[in-house]
């Protein structure tokens, strides 16, 4: 009721509801993100002609600052040589320090073949640009290999609907 008689703006009941229940996750956890119905349904791949593209890049929170944990493999991340542990400032010059997770995944998705322009910070604190062009998620989270006649390497590079497969797969 406080919130509701001080708040600048007018606040609902499920705005009150999903601020809470968000605020319990991100303190039971920094690295999990509560979404809405919306937000969940905007994350799911169409099984279809896909219209969305991505640029192929795993994020994370980490102490306020917007951090790469990794980008998928043969992704157009990927090929313009972003590495784990960057920093990202911003998205198309829109500072991210004060967006949640979703709404910055949101930002990174778009039309198959539109471009989006991330900062981020440099090796010498100066910031720098890299422009990458949205694609069809196709990748592939499990890539395997023979090392010699007895040695296999499974690397899984994330977790989506085909990877229970294409790991199995891999084992055999």
């Amino acid at each position: 009721e406080r919130i509701r008689q001080d708040a600048v703006e007018p606040v609902t009941d499920q705005k009150l509801i999903e601020t809470a229940i968000a605020g319990m996750m991100a303190s039971l956890d920094p690295n999990c993100v509560y979404l809405t119905e919306d937000q969940y349904k905007a994350q799911q791949q169409n099984s279809g002609e896909q219209t969305t593209g991505s640029i192929g890049l795993l994020v994370t929170i980490d102490s306020g600052a917007l951090k790469v944990v990794s980008p998928r493999d043969g992704s157009p991340a990927a090929n313009a040589g972003i590495k784990p542990g960057e920093t990202i400032l911003a998205i198309d010059k829109a500072p991210v320090f004060d967006l949640t997770l979703p709404q910055i995944e949101a930002q990174l998705r778009g039309p198959v073949d539109s471009e989006v322009t991330l900062t981020f910070r440099g090796d010498d604190s100066k910031p720098h640009d890299v422009k990458l062009k949205r694609a069809a998620a196709n990748w592939s989270t499990v890539t395997s290999r023979l090392e010699g006649d007895d040695t296999g390497y499974i690397r899984i590079a994330g977790f989506d609907d085909g990877t229970l497969a294409a790991l199995t797969a891999a084992v055999r």
